[in-house]
């Protein structure tokens, strides 16, 4: 025989003994080889901190504020969060994956809050946080709402009204005029609600730059079944104001990001502007009784 035929059957021969004898402990032993490698593999942990992760705050009951919560209940600030996991998946990990939330459903004044797995929360629909991360470390986050206070206006409120373009055939604007009693004060020929009013769902700030800038307009919608006419407040020229309250604030505050501080004081003017509402002394809501009479529009507290 040739040489390379004896190399050819040596290395078959060797190949038989390697793959099919003792076949079956050799199945064995290469199936305990793989769950022994998966075991490890998976038991296998690291530790890592990760910085800037978003937490928002959901169910926060109807009437409640917490302080610096965006309307989409976003916190402005972001935190730190030290994670122990899986080797592999918390070395993948990044701050955009994750999010905390924080159901403030339960509670109705100030309470604590520790940070632990079950508030945290996959943005990435490829990660599972609850089956790779293992332990969280951060301390503990405190949360309060804030009671609603009344701000006094501290001057009278000038009065305005509107004709819906459909109500116009109905009655002549030029003919209607606000009744002259104590409660109206007329300033060079422009009418003012005159009292002891407060706002409610307001901060000194937020009110200081719109209080010269708000009215109450009274609509006037004829109502052959009532003489009652509606009436709301509006914040005169809101862009302008809205800039003035952000430039204000962010001159009177630090943060991280300058383009999260804005955003979050603008979101913030706005539910101010949404939450805005005039009271009484006592605190009870402003409720004006506005009456359409032939063509005058008598108001009462």
């Amino acid at each position: 025989m040739s040489k390379k035929v004896k190399s050819f059957a040596a290395s078959s021969s060797f190949l038989k003994k390697l793959f099919l004898e003792n076949w079956q402990r050799k199945t064995v032993a290469l199936v305990l080889a793989l769950i022994i490698w998966l075991v490890v593999n998976r038991s296998l942990t690291t530790t890592r901190t990760l910085s800037g992760i978003p937490v928002r705050i959901v169910h926060i009951p109807q009437g409640k504020i917490i302080e610096g919560v965006q309307s989409d209940g976003l916190l402005p600030n972001r935190i730190t969060l030290t994670i122990t996991g899986n080797l592999p998946q918390i070395d993948e990990l990044s701050a955009n994956d994750l999010e905390i939330t924080i159901d403030a459903k339960e509670h109705e004044e100030e309470w604590s809050e520790s940070i632990t797995k079950k508030n945290l929360v996959s943005l990435n629909p490829d990660i599972d946080v609850s089956k790779i991360v293992k332990r969280i470390s951060h301390p503990t986050l405190t949360f309060h709402f804030l009671q609603p206070t009344l701000l006094p206006l501290d001057q009278p409120i000038p009065l305005s009204l509107f004709y819906p373009l459909d109500c116009l055939s109905m009655l002549d604007p030029t003919s209607l005029s606000i009744t002259s009693t104590p409660l109206i004060k007329n300033i060079k020929g422009v009418p003012f609600l005159e009292g002891k009013f407060f706002a409610r769902g307001s901060d000194a700030q937020f009110l200081q730059i719109v209080k010269g800038m708000l009215q109450i307009e009274i609509v006037v919608v004829p109502d052959s079944r009532k003489n009652s006419l509606e009436w709301n407040i509006q914040f005169i020229n809101p862009k302008r104001l809205e800039n003035q309250y952000v430039s204000q604030a962010m001159s009177d505050r630090e943060r991280a990001s300058v383009h999260e501080q804005e955003s979050y004081l603008r979101d913030r003017f706005h539910q101010l502007m949404s939450d805005f509402e005039l009271c009484k002394e006592d605190g009870s809501p402003l409720n004006l009784n506005i009456q359409l009479q032939n063509n005058s529009i008598d108001i009462h507290l």
